[in-house]
């Protein structure tokens, strides 16, 4: 399954940022260009995480220069009225805006409405993905101030982001994405020998509560999976869950294609037998294996 297929699936989404650093709200005040869409649709985290991934992967695959033509096109994939995608150097240049197209070109570090915001979102691009949260006017709200979550992710030199307006949907999406995030991390500093052992165990550090990290092999292998340890070792390849989703397949997709969300049906959700919905992120921790986490719907 792909990525916007299932992003358009996914219905309930976080209030809170989990950063790959805790940042804390910037108290700057951006300013939106004058030709900023007044009529916007709210869009919810997972659909901004997903753009900025897509995007990434653009630039990726396409080149810097193409990618930045293709994030200032307001008639193209990268903009959807009040979610767009903003680009930046590390210097604080502006590389692509939308909305703030005289900035092109431009520092914004010594900017005193938008300096702060850009320092922050560079901090957390620093480490290559993340969440921040920050002042900025809503142009869909007669220009009122509000508060906005961003996520940003780093290409080589350069960093881009996007954002939405809080509050969004009640589910926190955003923590399982950084608690994925961090799996991913740990793993790279740790080996997959100890991560796997970390992530397998239901009284450890990546059990929070119903949220936990599992992770699969590209073949469909259960590695780690705290709520049914017996199942580690066994296949899910051929997995469908009672909608026709098959689980470990999509996932695996999702995880190649840079990380995405997957919904499926499962009964795996520690102590607390039934069947539920789960809304699960995943993404690649090594070359042959992906991590996940998620959340359940009641």
């Amino acid at each position: 399954m792909r990525r916007g297929f299932t992003v358009l699936c996914l219905v309930l989404l976080l209030l809170a940022a989990g950063c790959t650093s805790s940042v804390p709200p910037s108290n700057t005040t951006p300013t939106v260009g004058a030709n900023a869409s007044v009529n916007a649709t709210p869009h919810t985290t997972a659909q901004m995480v997903a753009l900025v991934h897509d995007a990434a992967a653009y630039a990726r695959s396409h080149g810097r220069e193409a990618a930045l033509a293709a994030f200032m096109d307001r008639s193209g994939p990268f903009f959807q009225d009040d979610l767009y995608i903003y680009a930046y150097d590390f210097d604080g240049v502006t590389l692509a805006h939308p909305l703030q197209t005289d900035r092109v070109g431009k520092s914004r570090l010594d900017e005193k409405e938008i300096g702060g915001f850009v320092r922050q979102m560079r901090d957390v691009a620093r480490n290559g993905t993340g969440f921040g949260r920050f002042r900025y006017v809503n142009p869909a709200h007669g220009n009122a101030t509000e508060t906005k979550l961003g996520y940003v992710e780093r290409v080589d030199d350069w960093w881009l982001g996007s954002g939405v307006y809080l509050p969004v949907d009640p589910d926190p999406t955003a923590e399982t994405v950084s608690l994925v995030e961090e799996a991913v991390r740990y793993a790279a500093a740790n080996g997959k020998a100890a991560a796997l052992a970390a992530f397998g165990d239901p009284n450890g550090s990546f059990v929070r509560g119903d949220r936990y990290v599992f992770a699969y092999d590209l073949n469909g292998t259960v590695l780690a999976l705290p709520a049914e340890p017996a199942s580690v070792g066994t296949s899910h390849w051929d997995q469908v869950d009672p909608n026709g989703v098959r689980t470990a397949r999509q996932m695996r997709e999702a995880a190649l294609e840079g990380g995405g969300f997957v919904i499926y049906v499962t009964n795996h959700r520690l102590n607390r037998p039934g069947i539920w919905e789960k809304h699960v992120y995943v993404a690649m921790a090594g070359d042959d294996w992906f991590v996940g986490s998620g959340t359940y719907q009641e």
